[in-house]
């Protein structure tokens, strides 16, 4: 059951991430991401929250560009591995294009229940520049598991 719980949030992302991200350059990276965030969840309801954290908090969960992040209802950050200064905060310093919070923009995008990608400037592990990225994130048992890409380089 759990493996088919992920294959579907797999099969749903891609169809999503098709439609939300037609004009992308980076429709591999897209996969990726929506990829990357069903696996957190399938292990999240494996192994639970904790061990789900401690596993996409270690630095040596990034790939490249990509890593996964777990906010708590409140919008707590409950892991970051590539700026752990940002575990145990709600990160209202980074806007999006319109000047909302980010937390408050991936919220307002997934109030609905289901998945969003959201797209705001941070820094890219890759490179420490600010950048474009553009982050699926998907509500699940009231947490929200995000990864996302970056914009091409230059």
């Amino acid at each position: 059951m759990r493996k088919s719980l992920a294959l579907v949030a797999v099969v749903i992302g891609l169809a999503a991430s098709a439609v939300s991200c037609a004009d992308d350059p980076q429709p591999h990276e897209a996969a990726v991401a929506v990829a990357r965030v069903a696996e957190a969840i399938e292990m999240y309801e494996e192994v639970g929250l904790e061990s789900t954290l401690a596993h996409y908090d270690d630095p040596d969960s990034i790939e490249g560009e990509s890593y996964v992040v777990v906010t708590a209802p409140d919008d707590t950050v409950l892991n970051h591995p590539y700026i752990p200064e940002l575990t145990g905060t709600v990160a209202q310093d980074f806007t999006t294009d319109d000047g909302r919070a980010i937390s408050e923009a991936i919220r307002a995008s997934v109030s609905s229940g289901r998945p969003a990608w959201v797209s705001y400037d941070f820094l890219n592990p890759a490179n420490d520049e600010l950048e474009r990225k553009h982050v699926w994130v998907v509500p699940h048992d009231g947490y929200l598991f995000a990864s996302g890409y970056y914009e091409p380089f230059g």
